[in-house]
């Protein structure tokens, strides 16, 4: 049996979405006979908003053991300085600016939350009584790449992590970045290439992660995507409501175009009633200027707004919703939200609007779990159909493509890594 060590900076009871990702290799790796050994930071659950997620917490260090994998919990730490010139007094923000410039030159990214200096004393000592065949570092934050030839020097072999890239509009068609950008852009990627040099493979959630980290990373990069969790799914019984419920579960950002959705559901709502039509937008306050504009533009008496839910009750929602929905990234490469996993194995048609002519596009092609739409005419006519189809007990959706929907379930993508570990 292989030992792995996998650091990750997030994980359980943490509910945001980099958890689920290392948990799901923590829950399915021994069905490819792989001993996991977890190492993160203290988390109480509640953590919500951005603020919380970087809040310290210095809880003693605890280890768990679970069914398939032991947990060790590290008290958080940041670095002293960088939490100091983070405060709003004006003259420290001035300096504050050059202090963040001189770390970032030098290599200390991410520095409200330092993954190194959390991690690294402890995994130091650690290897000293445990033996481990590989280690997976999974990033961000960034500054957890410089553990990298920690482990190299052990003789441990190295898998790094990508979930997300320093500067995600460089997978825009038409990336034209400012010279400051531009700038960034080549520190990221300098500290990049002579961190991972060392590692023995890349590992991201999406093929376009991949044109921008050859640039950086000489050897093998494989896709392992996100996905949904076939067990809640399977856990989370189906609540079906009296009513017509259009969803989109999870947040929407200022740079994704909403106005398609919006301006179609004026027009699908003209000759509807809100007795039988309910829009529920699922954790939309997470961003005030999206919800308020959807409040503004939208008749209140057909809609529900949320915070932030957890894990279960956003699949819940999915799972209740008549449609779902979501714009997609127009015009950008390969993003792709795990929202839009749990979408397609609920079962329920999705409208993609607008959608991306790219990843989520091609996802609903092969998985024939929905369509993407570009203007407000076609999302209202669309939507009457199903609208339609509903009202007369007709299925909205035929013909679903069941094996390629359980290719993307958080248990076979863990199980695609489990073969790359064993092939190392």
């Amino acid at each position: 049996m292989k030992n792995v060590l996998v650091v990750s900076y997030y994980f359980p009871p943490n509910t945001g979405a980099p958890a689920w990702r290392p948990f799901s290799w923590a829950t399915n790796f021994h069905k490819k006979g792989i001993n996991t050994t977890i190492i993160t930071r203290h988390w109480t659950g509640n953590e919500n908003t951005w603020e919380e997620f970087i809040r310290p917490n210095t809880s003693p260090l605890k280890e768990s053991q679970f069914d398939h994998y032991r947990v060790f919990y590290l008290p958080s730490r940041r670095n002293k300085l960088s939490a100091f010139f983070s405060k709003k007094n004006s003259l420290v923000r001035l300096f504050g600016k050059l202090y963040f410039f001189i770390m970032a030159l030098i290599g200390k990214l991410n520095t409200e939350i330092d993954g190194t200096l959390t991690f690294k004393d402890f995994i130091v000592n650690h290897l000293k009584e445990n033996k481990y065949d590989v280690a997976i570092i999974t990033v961000p934050p960034f500054n957890m790449l410089q553990m990298v030839d920690l482990f190299h020097e052990q003789n441990i072999k190295v898998i790094v992590d990508v979930r997300d890239l320093w500067n995600n509009m460089m997978l825009t068609n038409d990336y034209r970045p400012g010279l400051q950008q531009k700038f960034w852009d080549k520190v990221y990627s300098f500290h990049f290439k002579r961190w991972m040099k060392n590692a023995a493979r890349v590992s991201v959630i999406t093929p376009s992660f991949c044109d921008v980290l050859v640039k950086s990373y000489n050897g093998p990069i494989d896709v392992v995507y996100n996905g949904y969790e076939e067990y809640l799914f399977d856990q989370i019984a189906e609540e079906k409501s009296d009513k017509f419920i259009f969803s989109v579960v999870g947040s929407i950002y200022p740079e994704q175009n909403i106005n398609v959705m919006v301006e179609g559901l004026k027009l699908f709502l003209t000759d509807k009633s809100a007795d039988k039509v309910e829009l529920r937008f699922i954790g939309l306050n997470v961003i005030p200027s999206i919800s308020q504009f959807v409040k503004d533009h939208l008749p209140a008496n057909f809609l529900t707004i949320t915070d932030r839910v957890s894990k279960e009750d956003a699949i819940r929602e999915t799972k209740k919703a008549t449609v779902l929905s979501y714009p997609g990234w127009l015009g950008t490469k390969g993003i792709i939200s795990t929202k839009i996993f749990d979408y397609i194995a609920s079962g329920n048609p999705i409208l993609i609007a607008p959608g991306d002519r790219d990843i989520i596009d091609d996802l609903l092609s092969n998985t024939n779990s929905g369509i993407s739409v570009f203007s407000p005419e076609e999302f209202a006519e669309q939507l009457n159909s199903w609208y339609s189809s509903w009202e007369n007990q007709k299925a909205l959706l035929e013909n679903r493509n069941e094996s390629a929907i359980k290719f993307y379930s958080r248990e076979n993508q863990a199980m695609l890594l489990a073969e790359l570990i064993s092939n190392l």
